[in-house]
């Protein structure tokens, strides 16, 4: 019979071998098994695959707007796939870069419809109360989403227009207007302080892209005190203020399109026989009916029915 001092012995001494021996076949496993490096993610992959080709537009494009956020702080499979996300599958273009069919291009030159440039902008950007992109009026014309912003390198601090500031970039197509920020009085100057998307918005779908529903409500955003209401409304300011002002640039004074008293006759054509049989001649009359109906805008006076007041 094995005395149980014996047995008590032989188990201390098998469990002081595996202490010593476990160690080293961990590390041995451990040294077997090689690492597995983290799999690259698909923004890296679509980097290494277009950057063959395309490095200048990657570096660009790295330092963007859409660059940053794609490749950093991606939200969702779409931005997730980093140039798929515009140009859509790129696979075939690699393997065939001689056919340019074989990849999205958002460059006029290659892709003359617009609606076609800029189907893959409106994937995201298709949103705000004043944006209808199937009726929108640039789009309709054949100006793409790309044709005003650029994606692929910073150009501009404001939403990635082409040109540094909005005037310049509408100054590109709208070259008659344009002329009148030289005009006497203009409200597209340099020095006016004003862009162009202060009173339109160039994705709306109405005919002058105005922010507001009518050109009272744009021009009242500014001039408030012209706006009214008023108690004696003078009907062509109440009707459009642009039935007496031009809103860019006119050569007279307060952007008027002609001078007062041709812009006063131009409706109250009675007006001479009316105040020559009150003993006022022609040439009191041409010093300016502003000079005795100075409230043109309007009058809150209880006698000021003829705006003199």
């Amino acid at each position: 019979m094995r005395s149980p001092w014996i047995t008590f012995a032989g188990l201390a001494m098998a469990g002081l071998a595996w202490t010593l021996w476990a160690p080293r076949v961990g590390s041995l496993t451990a040294q077997q098994t090689p690492a597995v490096a983290p799999a690259a993610t698909p923004a890296q992959d679509l980097e290494t695959l277009c950057g063959d080709c395309h490095v200048k537009s990657l570096r660009a494009y790295r330092d963007s707007l859409h660059g940053k956020l794609f490749r950093e702080h991606p939200r969702g499979d779409s931005e997730r796939s980093n140039c798929e996300a515009c140009h859509g599958p790129v696979r075939a273009h690699a393997d065939n870069p001689g056919d340019p069919a074989l990849i999205a291009s958002l460059q006029r030159a290659r892709q003359p419809d617009a609606k076609k440039r800029s189907a893959a902008c409106l994937e995201c950007h298709q949103n705000g109360a004043q944006f209808d992109a199937s009726h929108n009026r640039h789009l309709k014309a054949g100006v793409a989403c790309g044709d005003c912003h650029l994606v692929m390198r910073p150009a501009s601090e404001q939403k990635l227009l082409r040109a540094p500031a909005p005037n310049e970039l509408c100054r590109s197509c709208h070259a008659d207007i344009a002329m009148q920020a030289g005009a006497r009085s203009t409200h597209i100057s340099p020095s006016s302080g004003l862009n162009c998307v202060d009173c339109h918005n160039p994705h709306s779908a109405e005919r002058s892209a105005l922010k507001f529903d009518t050109v009272n409500e744009t021009c009242a955003s500014c001039h408030k005190t012209q706006s009214g209401p008023f108690l004696f409304e003078h009907a062509p300011a109440a009707n459009n203020c642009m039935n007496c002002h031009g809103p860019h640039g006119t050569t007279q004074p307060a952007l008027l399109k002609m001078n007062v008293d041709a812009l006063c006759m131009s409706c109250h054509s009675q007006a001479p026989f009316f105040h020559v049989q009150a003993g006022i001649n022609r040439y009191t009359l041409s010093r300016g009916c502003a000079n005795c109906h100075p409230m043109v805008h309007g009058s809150n006076h209880a006698t000021g029915n003829r705006l003199l007041r």
